[in-house]
């Protein structure tokens, strides 16, 4: 008889975990994955004391396991953030990876969105419905008297139809994962003296003896005071100028348009076009209003440069959905 691979949800409460696996239903079980959030490091909400979602999780694996008539796997898998729904996709899909090869059918996945926080559950029925698996909620006992089944199985729809990807989106979405969005600076208004800006990649570049003013602007947010880093970002076009007697040593940054060109013959309107596809469907993110450090300003007696947001500048995010569409794609 095949088995099944069950991924539950934890939170305050895991009655509803013991529910699922005394019921026949979804039967014989061969492993149990409890989905479960850090302990929180202190009191939310109108609780006086933190709840330590870890340990809990941790017990009900215990009792799990101190029950011999059970005799099933159970692991632990901690997700970074309970009200974020797109981790709680990215850890259910990378389950659904490791345990397909063991399974001889998608419906023998199977995912219990009756714990956790809403998030979660939302998280986990998307994940069920573009991966196909089975999903279940589990009904309470206490209002719900002499069943048969306590769980009670929800139909999906085939999200998969409306993420099915073109070769070209998974090329745009390929390109976006490999790159890095850095803002390395730390903006003051200040004086200093000028010779050349680091960040002006031609070696050629005035050398200017006068001092030069640094001016925050009032489009500056808060979010760029500091440097900051995100992974699988890239800005719609170069923010680097382009050189041709620029020598190999100056490492020039493309942006996605000049990417998507110059390596797969995809031009700008085209590319347009696919990222409004991807964005429907939720799997890049586009930001408007990208920080930057204007070239020097004014003349040689009084010359400036502003920190602030170019209203002109995209900045291309993929999502964590996206990321579990991408997986297993290599360009050709």
């Amino acid at each position: 008889m095949a088995a099944y691979t069950h991924v539950m949800l934890t939170g305050q409460n895991t009655e509803h975990i013991d529910t699922a696996i005394a019921d026949f239903n979804f039967h014989p079980i061969k492993t149990v994955y409890l989905l479960h959030s850090p302990n929180e490091k202190k009191a939310t909400g109108y609780k006086t004391k933190p709840t330590l979602f870890k340990d809990l999780a941790k017990k009900c694996k215990k009792r799990i396991e101190g029950n011999k008539s059970y005799n099933k796997k159970v692991k632990l898998v901690e997700i970074s953030s309970a009200f974020d729904a797109e981790v709680t996709i990215l850890a259910i899909s990378q389950l659904f990876k490791d345990e397909i090869p063991y399974l001889a059918t998608k419906k023998q996945f199977v995912v219990n969105v009756t714990g956790g926080t809403n998030m979660m559950a939302v998280g986990a029925l998307i994940a069920a419905g573009i991966k196909q698996t089975s999903a279940y909620y589990v009904l309470d006992n206490r209002f719900h008297k002499d069943l048969d089944t306590y769980l009670k199985e929800i139909h999906i729809p085939d999200f998969k139809m409306s993420i099915e990807l073109k070769e070209s989106e998974e090329q745009v979405l390929y390109e976006i994962s490999k790159s890095k969005f850095e803002w390395k600076r730390t903006p003051k208004n200040e004086v200093k003296k000028y010779d050349v800006d680091q960040n002006e990649l031609s070696p050629n570049a005035p050398q200017w003896k006068t001092k030069i003013t640094y001016k925050i602007t009032d489009s500056l947010t808060a979010e760029w005071m500091s440097p900051k880093t995100i992974d699988g970002a890239t800005t719609l076009q170069s923010q680097d100028k382009k050189d041709p007697n620029l020598p190999e040593q100056y490492k020039r940054n493309r942006g996605l348009q000049e990417i998507m060109e110059d390596d797969y013959g995809i031009k700008r309107t085209r590319l347009a076009r696919i990222l409004e596809r991807l964005q429907n469907k939720g799997l890049v993110t586009l930001e408007k209003n990208v920080p930057k450090l204007s070239p020097p300003l004014g003349n040689e007696v009084n010359r400036w440069k502003e920190y602030r947001l170019d209203s002109k500048q995209i900045l291309v995010t993929i999502t964590k959905l996206g990321l579990t569409e991408l997986e297993g794609f290599k360009p050709g």
